[in-house]
């Protein structure tokens, strides 16, 4: 569903997010649990991640990363923090890519 979410309409889009929210979560604390990582560790990095962004504003994956490194998180957490925030809707990634016109 992921991969065609994009191509319904706005409204339609919602409920199949919503509809398979409980999915995306679950396989996102599996893959938490398989990395051998806590609830608490990746909440604490969730938090670290949603002060950094309100801080700063819109950033880049890999200066998340660097940046959260930095003050100790290793980027394995960050990262699963982001996948789950993600998920959770607590974060969003906007695409602020530009087009090219022909």
């Amino acid at each position: 569903m992921r991969k065609t979410l994009h191509t319904l309409p706005l409204d339609l889009a919602a409920a199949a997010h919503a509809a398979t929210l409980r999915f995306r979560e679950r396989d996102a604390l599996r893959a938490i649990v398989n990395a051998g990582h806590s609830a608490h560790t990746v909440a604490t990095a969730t938090a670290a991640l949603v002060e950094l962004l309100g801080e700063s504003g819109p950033l880049f994956h890999r200066t998340i990363e660097d940046r959260l490194a930095a003050a100790g998180l290793p980027i394995t957490v960050t990262r699963l923090a982001l996948k789950l925030a993600w998920e959770r809707g607590t974060l969003t990634y906007a695409n602020q890519g530009r087009r090219v016109e022909p």
